[in-house]
């Protein structure tokens, strides 16, 4: 046999670029570590990932103790003039090195709240490690002490900023800011909340005030900043949750964004004398869009008719529409049913302006709609004003109207007053996988009938009323219930003892891979019913391995089970 001399190159060598660039367009850029690994194999994947893998750094999945350390990057990239605030505040400025790539260019998302928090530990470690060094530095001088020329605001409220530190991050996060409005391609998602992860990381009250006045005034600049007219006009996906005056803000961006498909708004404040002028405004920002797809909207005391009066302009294209604790008429309500192509509509904790606020919507049908929800509980401060508005009679015609193409349903409401309305699901949605139902049951009779029905769960979860119900002897042996022979997940608010548990469990042969309990006292013998039950499904199931977890508040405890299959 003739041998051959040819070299036949490593395969990494032989994919096109452009092949590669579609290959890493379908990996997360939360997959650091894939991403990081493509980008040492040779100098064409490392071209082609990098843009990937720095696309999205602000990431709220990427908060970690080195967060931090990608600030000196960002900071390479700006001007001598905007580094030179930190060397009268107590900072040395990072070793400045050519960049390889042109990463502020590169970014799509940005969440706010990631990249404050970089800032704020980087700060805090830089001043750490020069306290190391110079006691006299452990404690930042207030402003009263220093000569800040840079700062140059007209607001009022500017001495919240008290010391040199609270400059030195302000002043970051703005360049920072500005640089990547100015840089960056396309910024794709927009991101204004606020988790909580500051006071995590060891942040006082004072400085998480910081944060929320800085939030404010970057969200109302950053339409300004040079390039941010180009930048923003690609985005995507906004977010704004957790107490933001958004009014001015909104109106900006109004201009400017036009291909928003996802627009979630929680949470908000705004000054008394411009309740209106928000309104107005976020219903400008919905009207402007070419193709609104998705709509969350909570927490709100605004008036709502124009806002709804807006999304009739979006009907063509809304696909998900969830609504919570907001107040609604029938107006809105109108308004709403004109969203035919709806595939998600969920409504929690409505304040209901009229007896008849739900008229509408029980005398209309969306064809498409996969994923409903409802909830109306009665231990809400709300719930008189939610039932007021949503006669059974309203509440059955919506179900039986929208009930054969669900897929997953949610009713958190009083069963004692919809009593027929869980007979109404079962009859009339056939194709359910995903159930949740909670709330006061004057009997459970009903609940038990619908899951005899012949329907094929993928997931139950039973939620608990306005007390602990106990639920020994409520319900019959799973093996039973024909709704629940192929359930992957189950969780139940309702108190169950061991023997009660030994009893639900027993030949029930589903693929349960995640049950959650609640029960009183010892859970020892919980966890031995548990383990029984594993034994006896071990071989049928091939399952590998069993996991149980407790968690309890003092008065019950609340078990999770996880089944590893093999």
């Amino acid at each position: 046999m003739a041998s051959s001399s040819s070299y036949d190159p490593p395969i990494t060598r032989r994919i096109p670029p452009e092949v590669l660039g579609h290959i890493f367009a379908h990996i997360s850029p939360n997959e650091l570590s894939t991403l990081s690994s493509a980008a040492l194999v040779n100098r064409d994947w490392c071209k082609n990932s990098v843009p990937y893998l720095w696309s999205a750094p602000f990431s709220s999945v990427f908060i970690s103790e080195n967060l931090y350390k990608i600030i000196p990057i960002y900071l390479s990239f700006l001007s001598t003039e905007a580094r030179s605030i930190l060397i009268p505040n107590e900072i040395t400025p990072p070793v400045i090195l050519q960049a390889t790539f042109d990463y502020p260019s590169m970014l799509e998302e940005l969440n706010f709240e990631t990249l404050y928090l970089a800032v704020y530990m980087w700060s805090k470690h830089e001043r750490r490690q020069k306290s190391v060094i110079n006691p006299m530095y452990r404690s930042p001088p207030s402003l009263e002490t220093l000569q800040i020329t840079a700062f140059d605001s007209e607001n009022e409220e500017d001495p919240i900023i008290s010391n040199s530190m609270d400059f030195v991050i302000y002043h970051l996060v703005t360049e920072i800011c500005k640089l990547l409005m100015y840089r960056s391609h396309k910024i794709q998602n927009l991101f204004f909340k606020r988790s909580g992860k500051l006071r995590a990381v060891g942040a006082n009250a004072n400085e998480t005030q910081l944060f929320a006045w800085i939030a404010v005034k970057i969200l109302d600049d950053i339409p300004k900043y040079p390039g941010a007219t180009y930048c923003l006009r690609h985005l995507r996906k906004l977010i704004v949750v957790a107490s933001y005056w958004i009014g001015k803000p909104l109106l900006k961006l109004s201009s400017i964004c036009h291909d928003i498909a996802t627009l979630e708004i929680d949470d908000i404040t705004y000054r008394a004398e411009e309740s209106q002028s928000t309104t107005n405004e976020l219903a400008a920002l919905i009207q402007n869009q070419r193709n609104l797809q998705n709509f969350y909207f909570r927490y709100s005391p605004l008036k709502t008719t124009p806002i709804f009066a807006a999304l009739e302009t979006q009907a063509h294209s809304l696909i998900n529409i969830e609504i919570d604790d907001i107040d609604i008429d029938m107006k809105s309500m109108e308004s709403l049913t004109r969203c035919k192509n709806l595939e998600t509509l969920k409504l929690i904790r409505l304040k209901c302006r009229g007896k008849e606020t739900f008229k509408p919507l029980a005398h209309s049908r969306f064809p498409k709609l996969k994923n409903f929800g409802i909830k109306l509980t009665k231990w809400s401060y709300l719930a008189d004003r939610c039932n007021e508005g949503l006669s059974i009679e309203d509440f059955n015609s919506i179900i039986k109207n929208n009930g054969k193409n669900l897929q997953e349903i949610r009713l958190e409401v009083n069963f004692k007053k919809y009593s027929t309305t869980l007979g109404i699901v079962g009859e009339y949605c056939p194709n359910l996988v995903d159930v949740t139902v909670g709330g006061d049951f004057d009997k459970v009779d009903d609940l038990v009938s619908l899951l005899k029905r012949p329907l094929r769960l993928y997931k139950l979860t039973i939620r608990g009323g306005a007390s602990s119900f106990n639920g020994d002897g409520v319900l019959p042996p799973f093996k039973e219930l024909n709704a629940m022979a192929n359930l992957r997940q189950f969780s139940i608010d309702w108190m169950i003892s061991a023997t009660s548990m030994a009893t639900l469990l027993e030949n029930w042969d589903a693929p349960i891979i995640h049950l959650m309990f609640h029960c009183e006292g010892d859970t020892d013998s919980h966890a031995k019913i548990i383990q029984a039950y594993f034994n006896d499904q071990k071989n049928k199931r091939m399952l590998k391995d069993v996991s149980f977890a407790v968690a309890s508040d003092g008065r019950d405890s609340l078990i999770g089970v996880g089944f590893i299959e093999g």
